[in-house]
């Protein structure tokens, strides 16, 4: 509490304390009000949303009655329309990763002369496109791909065929006699027409560039060229490599030779896989890495590893790339030129696929799969395990490596197994680390009796067949399979598999939606109704073994919403608050349930608990509240604390003089105010009664 309030008379504090009252009080009218209005605009939406379901309920049944066909084409439809929109994304990511290599590329280069890349003039999407000067004009003969889209720009390394002719007509040069011509943009390596006209093609691009003297051979000419001839150049640009400065000093340039596959690119911190050779110019290797794996921003490299970072950032699967290191590169050794070739074979994508996301499964890809979908429960799938090993990647000797054919969802393989195999596509290879051994304890594998503390599998999921999605099954259906994946969820309850029964009871919770409900008449709705209403009340049970409390907490409410009495959902709700240390909500739980069922011994028993602890909780706030509002301030505590001068011991004084009692504090001071407020109030009610009796009851003698 800050000194303005510590100021303050006791009779400040006691109107700033029914300040407080009346500001509580119209607080709380006002969130009445408010709750009034929430109630009733909900009603009115529970009321429209009934109409719009009844609607689409008589829909969906003219559909079924009169197009059960078209309907279930109309479904297929629309999964290809889905496939085709999610192949167009990939490309569409593709391409946008590749125009963000090239912007990330373009920090790392001088700006030397105006068609670098890192101006902001003139600037189009594709790159830099500066309208060239007067002396040169350029027809495009032939156009380039599409997908052809990037521009080489100063510095890189390109490639080309060229027929030049003079005014004339005569030729003086022609590449296409021989081999083509390789040379450095902007380099000062071809004419000045050259390092203008190129930056603007594409690769496959052909074209014709008319070139005024100057920007030719100018006055001096060559030797098949008259001084001051105005010349043609009709160039197709064969390829071309990006050459980038990594630390824009020249002691490192990275010359790409593949760009690689895929749409995924390298960051920092990345766990990749990848080759490097360095080498002498004599052609002698000076240090060799392969199928090395690295992560990012690490030093594992030891002297390479600042380059290679700035090398691999940007670069795909499959990505190869020339590395050419100055004099001045310091490689620990005697200072000399070196090359290097760098190929990223792999990009690891490491995710945490745990129930509870506590990272005890976590799986890394080593092999992309096809295509995008993955198994669902009810999927057949076989999945092949080569390797299992301890933490130290020692194998296992109990292991027998072996394909697993299991159906997806049904708890027929460990948990581990489950779980990694939920979030793998077809010819996917994966490592996983499992650091609750008893997981991947899978009989088939001789791996019941782990004696480690962590295994490592190695899995590839061979294939699946895919499963029928919920939204194409009819009521019946899902009122079929519903139920299997209850008693699926069951028997892995009793098996005390928490998270597999779970994950069992909760398809079915989404399975039997409202809509799904809605669509049911009679007996097979209220069935449905409470089949979904166990299944939320056993999940909540396995979600509090699994001490997952806010999960086990919002199931028990799902179930209190359709039954707000429900004994079951009331007792594990209270479970739930207990261990999220609500202690007053699950003690009003508690006594619920004791309402409904005066008998029930849990419930006392927790009860009796959460009144404990909240006894306790209540005991630490107090102490807190004392040690910062009461009567012991740093100062006095310290004083207090401190030890006493030895004095004489004074003789023994009269009981009337005993020592007093120390000084209350803030808080005490203030309930005594009240006490002695409500004390005044109540005295000066009765002395005023006493005296308007007094005064009446003379008249009505007199009267009488």
């Amino acid at each position: 509490m800050d000194k303005t309030k510590n100021a303050m008379s006791p009779e400040e504090q006691l109107e700033d304390l029914q300040r407080r009252f009346t500001l509580l009080e119209g607080e709380r009218k006002a969130t009445y009000e408010t709750a009034k209005l929430n109630i009733q605009q909900n009603k009115e939406i529970i009321t429209q949303m009934k109409e719009e379901n009844k609607t689409l309920r008589n829909q969906i049944a003219e559909i079924r009655i009169e197009k059960p066909e078209s309907l279930e084409k109309s479904l297929e439809k629309t999964m290809t329309e889905v496939q085709n929109l999610q192949r167009r994304i990939d490309l569409v990511k593709n391409e946008n990763n590749k125009k963000r290599e090239y912007l990330d590329q373009s920090r790392t280069r001088g700006c030397g002369r105006p068609t670098c890349r890192n101006m902001d003039t003139d600037v189009s999407d594709d790159g830099v496109d500066f309208p060239l000067p007067e002396g040169v004009k350029k027809e495009i003969l032939s156009e380039a791909a599409s997908s052809d889209w990037a521009k080489p720009r100063e510095g890189d390394e390109v490639t080309v065929h060229y027929v030049g002719t003079l005014e004339s007509g005569e030729q003086f040069a022609n590449s296409r006699d021989g081999e083509a011509l390789t040379f450095l943009l902007g380099r000062g390596e071809a004419v000045k027409a050259w390092d203008l006209g190129i930056p603007t093609m594409r690769k496959g691009e052909v074209a014709k560039f008319k070139v005024a003297p100057e920007f030719a051979y100018g006055p001096e000419g060559s030797e098949k060229v008259p001084p001051n001839s105005a010349v043609t150049y009709e160039i197709e640009l064969v390829s071309w490599r990006a050459r980038l400065d990594l630390f824009s000093d020249g002691t490192v340039i990275k010359t790409v030779v593949q760009e690689g596959s895929g749409w995924k690119m390298a960051r920092m911190k990345d766990e990749v896989c990848l080759s490097l050779k360095v080498e002498r110019s004599d052609g002698t290797t000076f240090y060799q890495v392969d199928s090395f794996e690295y992560v990012l921003g690490s030093d594992l490299l030891g002297p390479w590893s600042k380059a290679a970072d700035r090398a691999l950032v940007s670069m795909k699967r499959g990505g190869l790339a020339l590395l050419h290191f100055a004099k001045t590169f310091d490689c620990g050794a005697e200072p000399q030129e070196l090359s290097a070739t760098l190929t990223l074979h792999q990009i690891y994508e490491t995710s945490d696929i745990s129930f509870k996301k506590d990272k005890t499964l976590l799986k890394k890809q080593i092999v992309e799969g096809e295509g995008h979908e993955k198994p669902k429960d009810g999927s057949k799938v076989r999945l092949r395990v080569e390797l299992a090993a301890d933490a130290a990647k020692k194998a296992i000797p109990c292991f027998e490596p072996q394909v697993l054919e299991f159906v997806a969802g049904e708890g027929e393989v460990t948990d581990a197994f489950e779980f990694c195999t939920a979030e793998m596509k077809k010819e996917e290879k994966a490592e996983l680390r499992v650091q609750q051994p008893a997981q991947a304890a899978e009989p088939r594998l001789g791996l019941e009796n782990l004696g480690v503390d962590e295994v490592l599998l190695t899995l590839v999921l061979e294939d699946f067949e895919p499963a029928k999605h919920a939204f194409s099954l009819s009521p019946e259906e899902k009122m079929e399979r519903a139920a299997s994946k209850k008693d699926t969820g069951t028997k892995l309850f009793k098996a005390q598999r928490w998270a597999m029964a779970t994950k069992n009871y909760q398809a079915v919770s989404d399975m039997l939606s409202y809509m799904a409900i809605a669509e049911l008449e009679g007996e097979a709705k209220s069935k449905a109704e409470n089949l979904k209403l166990t299944c939320n009340l056993n999940s909540a049970a396995c979600l509090l073994k699994l001490q997952c409390f806010n999960e086990a907490k919002a199931a028990c409410e799902l179930v209190l919403e359709q039954q707000g009495d429900n004994l079951k959902a009331l007792f594990r709700r209270a479970q739930a608050e207990i261990g999220l240390k609500n202690f007053v909500e699950c003690i009003a739980d508690c006594k619920r349930v004791l309402q409904l069922d005066a008998d029930n011994r849990d419930a006392k028993l927790l009860l009796r608990q959460a009144a404990t602890a909240q006894k306790e909780a209540t005991k630490k706030s107090k102490e807190v509240y004392a040690s910062m509002f009461g009567a012991g301030s740093a100062d006095a505590k310290a004083s207090a604390e401190a030890k006493p001068t030895p004095k004489a011991e004074p003789r023994p004084r009269a009981a009337a003089t005993a020592t007093a009692p120390p000084a209350p504090g803030l808080l005490g001071s203030l309930y005594q105010h009240v006490a002695a407020f409500f004390h005044f109030w109540n005295r000066l009610a009765w002395s005023g009664m006493s005296t308007i009796f007094g005064r009446l009851m003379p008249r009505l003698r007199d009267r009488s």
